[in-house]
């Protein structure tokens, strides 16, 4: 009995550890899990007791959309870059079921729509490209605002706006200069942007309005992360050397991508603030505004005291104007300044003077250091750049330049500045841009990005049946053909349920239906049909 007494607390001992070694992590987890449960009850107790804010927060948002949304447009620009491409057309078997596709087949023959070296290549004009960009109505008269960039070198421009209505635009007027165009549609019924009377500053809310990678009409919000950035991606070359724009952008962590170029870039009250115009990416250090690459976190808005300086002169005059001193500088930093005897801190160093500049018929001279422009402190040379650019030729100003140990104020009437200092020459008037006059037919086809030909007993074998129609032979990439889903090697046999023969009924049938919806049916190599659909362009 003794024995059995001083053995059994022992083993109750070991058996509540054996217990708990065996529970324990399962209490562990269970504790862990009230535990989250628990915080996760109080977060949602929190955003309860602040619901109104949040709701009014969301509410905000969606307002700035509503307000912003009928203002915007997504730009459809179409040119037609010159190419080489061969005569020879596909004249056996093999040629012509390599260019044969499926229906839903995730490729199409992008080499065949690729020029090719051939003996008898010969100058052809190709289908015409077509980019998307953004823009927003300035005013009620049908004036559109977006970059330079988006639509130079364009044949032909459409605007899309929000609520499905698509209109043919004229350009008024392009400023390289600042990356700004002003284009023209008619029609009325449109709505004009609010703009912003004061500036925007580091921290403040914005939101970015656009067709980022053809996703029309999109939004995104962030802060404005920095101003008055500097990022030289506006330049060019002449005969005086390297030419540099007018930049002083709006730094954001909006998301800005390809196509949100010359978007508008909001205030929480919907004002325009900024158009979106650049943007960072990783392996090209400032302004991917042409090419590759995705948002990073740095996109890049031009201000909209700016933008509204530029579209002002060119709706007015057709162009934009700007003032011209006539003087080479160098920006001096305060220690630099200082061995020239100044203590005012930064100031911009006149280096050269034209002979026939305003600057040095007004008295300046090598070596003055410009401090003030009437009343404005100089901050450095492409501050000194934007005042002067930002005023109109014959315009007096009192330049403060410090010499001989004193400051002086010299008057000066601000020349034009000449052509050849202007990045793409003299600003042109594009109310009527170039038009190429190839054949008429030619030209319809070209206008959708469409190469067809008649399709021939010639072109098929007794492995591939002949049937009456248009055979698609090249489609050019991003073309209206091309998203409506041609593809090389389909057969168009109806156009809005009616026959096409050959390449001659096909064309006329297009021109009974421009401007509108157009159906088509198609044949694919294995005799699959399905219907296409797409808007001719005006």
């Amino acid at each position: 009995m003794n024995r059995i007494h001083w053995y059994g607390p022992t083993i109750v001992v070991l058996a509540t550890v054996l217990l708990v070694m065996i529970s324990g992590p399962r209490l562990v987890q269970s504790l862990v899990y009230a535990q989250e449960q628990v915080h996760i009850r109080l977060a949602s107790d929190h955003l309860k007791s602040k619901s109104g804010l949040l709701l009014e927060l969301n509410d905000a948002f969606r307002s700035v959309a509503d307000a912003v949304r009928p203002s915007v447009v997504s730009i459809h620009t179409y040119s037609r870059p010159k190419a080489r491409l061969s005569r020879r057309s596909p004249s056996d078997l093999q040629e012509f079921l390599e260019r044969h596709l499926p229906f839903g087949g995730d490729e199409w023959d992008a080499e065949a729509a690729k020029p090719k070296a051939q003996d008898d290549e010969v100058p052809y004009e190709v289908l015409p490209v077509r980019f998307t960009g953004s823009g927003w109505v300035f005013d009620e008269d049908g004036h559109i605002v977006t970059n330079y960039h988006v639509i130079k070198d364009a044949q032909r421009i459409e605007v899309h706006f929000a609520n499905g209505d698509e209109r043919a635009a004229k350009v008024v007027g392009s400023d390289p200069e600042t990356d700004v165009a002003v284009l023209k549609v008619e029609g009325g019924r449109v709505h004009a942007v609010r703009l912003a009377d004061q500036p925007v500053k580091q921290g403040d809310m914005v939101f970015a309005f656009g067709s980022p990678l053809r996703f029309e009409f999109s939004m995104s919000q962030g802060i404005v992360s920095a101003t008055e950035r500097e990022l030289n991606i506006i330049t060019g070359n002449s005969r005086s050397g390297r030419i540099h724009g007018y930049e002083n952008f709006i730094q954001t962590d909006a998301a800005i991508n390809q196509g949100n170029s010359g978007g508008p870039l909001t205030d929480v009250f919907g004002r325009v603030v900024g158009m979106n115009t650049a943007i960072a990416t990783t392996g090209t250090p400032f302004g991917n505004r042409f090419g590759e690459g995705g948002f990073v976190g740095l996109g890049f808005a031009i201000p909209v005291d700016m933008v509204h300086d530029v579209v002002d002169k060119i709706i007015r005059h057709g162009r934009v104007e700007r003032g011209w001193l006539g003087i080479g500088f160098r920006p001096l930093s305060s220690k630099e300044t200082e061995t020239f005897g100044y203590d005012g801190g930064a100031a911009v160093v006149v280096e050269t003077l034209r002979d026939d500049g305003p600057a040095g018929d007004a008295g300046l001279r090598r070596g003055d250091l410009i401090t003030r422009i009437d009343d404005t402190k100089i901050r450095n040379g492409p501050h000194l750049r934007r005042l002067i650019g930002h005023l109109e030729p014959g315009t007096k100003i009192d330049i403060e330049v410090f010499r001989d140990d004193r400051l002086e104020r010299v008057p000066v009437t601000l020349g034009e500045k000449p052509a050849s200092l202007t990045l793409g020459g003299r600003t042109r008037d594009r109310t009527q841009p170039d038009q190429i006059q190839p054949d008429e037919n030619e030209e319809l086809l070209s206008n959708l990005g469409l190469e067809a030909v008649t399709m021939t007993r010639d072109l098929a074998d007794e492995n591939v049946s002949f049937q009456e129609g248009v055979l698609v032979r090249r489609v050019r990439r991003n073309s209206i053909a091309a998203e409506a889903g041609l593809r090389p090697g389909l057969l168009i046999t109806h156009v809005k349920g009616k026959p096409v023969s050959d390449r001659t009924e096909f064309v006329e049938a297009l021109r009974q239906s421009e401007h509108g919806l157009l159906r088509i049916s198609v044949v694919d190599n294995e005799g699959g049909a399905a219907y296409l659909f797409f808007k001719m362009p005006q």
